[in-house]
């Protein structure tokens, strides 16, 4: 079920990221042809605040789609998320009003996700090595005394 959520996540961020990078684009060629026209200072402060305003609320999306995807991820694994009041670890949305994880808070919440993923996966290896040994004890007993 995670794996499957990751791949959801990741293709939901590649959409957001290439749409951000169409806007980036767009405004590149707004930019060349107000400069080609040879526009004022206020249309191109216009052009500058309409250009600030797209991008951050893109920028926002994405960080409201991974806080999302790493709050249930931690909820799934019972991880527990740094304390909402923790300046270091969350911001206020300025677009949405949500409370969003900082670049500090995702780095801080995938490692303790990491963390006990990799616990999970020690704690099943360890059995499964564990149990394929006796398989093949079984077998090799059983294969030496039929001859």
């Amino acid at each position: 079920m995670i794996f499957l959520d990751e791949i959801v996540y990741r293709r939901s961020l590649g959409k957001l990221q290439r749409e951000r990078e169409k806007t980036v684009r767009a405004y590149k060629s707004k930019w060349e042809a107000l400069l080609k026209s040879k526009g004022g200072a206020d249309a191109r402060d216009e052009l500058r605040h309409d250009e600030q305003f797209e991008l951050e609320e893109w920028d926002e999306e994405i960080d409201q789609l991974t806080t999302r995807h790493l709050r249930e991820q931690a909820r799934r694994l019972i991880v527990p998320l740094p304390a909402i009041d923790d300046e270091k670890a969350w911001f206020e949305s300025k677009m949405f009003g949500f409370r969003l994880l900082t670049p500090e808070g995702v780095k801080i919440v995938r490692s303790d996700i990491r963390t006990e993923q990799k616990a999970r996966w020690e704690f099943w290896q360890t059995r499964v090595t564990l149990g394929l040994a006796l398989i093949g004890s079984v077998f090799g007993i059983l294969a030496f005394f039929r001859k």
